[in-house]
């Protein structure tokens, strides 16, 4: 769970869906720092 974030960065595709994803990272109330890779999708 974060606690505040720091910085939201593209990643480019990391997956290689075809979708650019995103890697948002901050502070956690659990480990103290994290970072999170936010997966891109087609809009519905």
């Amino acid at each position: 769970m974060l606690g505040g974030v720091r910085s939201v960065s593209n990643a480019g595709d990391i997956n290689g869906d075809g979708f650019d994803d995103v890697i948002v990272g901050g502070d956690s109330y659990y480990t103290g720092n994290a970072g999170y890779v936010v997966f891109g999708k087609a809009l519905v």
